[in-house]
């Protein structure tokens, strides 16, 4: 029985030698299992990366072909006003809307250089339906040529006030 604490001893060393490799082994399983979820996790934000990507790519393509179709969409506008239309024998005009919308006229002016000596605008502001005209007087003067007359409407929407236009019309 001498051998009995040596013995002990052993078994003790066994006992721990054991332990020590079970706790080495649940290391490697979490360690592999760590180093996966990692890798895992990686791959998923290289993916979410990705479709970020495509989906701003998309957005873009998205947004050229909305300006496209906007763009297009003013082309297929008639223009805002038809060309000044001088009244036979008088020397009053007129210009009208044909934007198919009601426009306020908030200002009517020559643009300088043309033979205009003397410019009868109306009152401002002015509503002008669809289809309607805005009435000006206009004397030429001289022999210059009446081609250079320009005629400056500024105008809006009815229905959508904050955006002015500026339209010139030569006359």
């Amino acid at each position: 029985m001498t051998d009995l604490p040596a013995l002990l001893v052993n078994i003790g060393i066994f006992v721990v030698s054991g332990v020590s490799a079970l706790a080495a082994i649940v290391s490697v399983i979490s360690s592999n299992r760590a180093r996966n979820s990692k890798v895992d996790a990686e791959k998923a934000r290289d993916r979410a990366v990705q479709a970020q990507q495509e989906s701003a790519d998309a957005l873009q393509r998205a947004n050229l072909i909305s300006q496209a179709a906007l763009d297009a969409q003013k082309l297929a506008l008639p223009p805002a006003w038809g060309k000044p239309e001088k009244r036979a024998g008088t020397h009053k005009y007129s210009v009208q809307n044909t934007s198919g919308r009601t426009v306020v006229v908030s200002g009517i002016d020559l643009k300088p250089g043309g033979n205009i000596y003397v410019f009868d605008p109306p009152r401002v502001p002015i509503r002008v339906q669809h289809g309607d005209s805005v009435p000006f007087g206009a004397m030429p003067g001289g022999s210059g040529s009446s081609h250079d007359n320009v005629l400056i409407l500024q105008w809006t929407f009815e229905d959508d006030p904050a955006a002015a236009e500026t339209t010139e019309r030569r006359f």
